[in-house]
């Protein structure tokens, strides 16, 4: 009879920071990591990642010899502030982090009172991290 090859019981999903900048110029890498009923690292597994918005890559399909494979989150050129879920997969083992996009202002600038009935001249400017 054959054995059975192991599955990961369990998957880490670790990032490089939880936040990035809305400037779309420094991206985020994460790790998976695949992990048996003991938390030992669980070799050739396949790995999925999904994003809220942005752009994930993995740089393999599969975990290597000690169960981990990376990848990167990008902002994709859109510079809204805003909350991106990740979602790793294998078989039925999910793990789950968020990565905060901020940077993104809107200063509104002018007098600071105003006659009832009165108008005013706004400077309004918006502004990437």
């Amino acid at each position: 009879t054959g054995t059975t090859a192991p599955v990961a019981a369990s998957l880490s999903l670790l990032v490089s920071s939880p936040q990035m900048n809305s400037d779309g110029k420094t991206d985020v890498t994460f790790t998976i990591l695949a992990k048996d009923s003991g938390n030992a690292g669980v070799s050739s597994q396949p790995v999925a990642i999904t994003a809220s918005s942005g752009l994930v890559t993995l740089d393999a399909a599969r975990t290597d010899a000690t169960g981990k494979v990376t990848g990167t989150l990008s902002t994709l050129g859109d510079p809204s502030n805003r909350l991106i879920s990740l979602t790793a997969t294998s078989g039925s083992a999910v793990a789950t982090n968020t990565v905060n996009v901020n940077g993104t202002t809107l200063q509104v600038s002018g007098s600071n009172s105003l006659v009832f009935g009165n108008s005013t001249e706004l400077q309004i400017s918006v502004k990437d991290s």
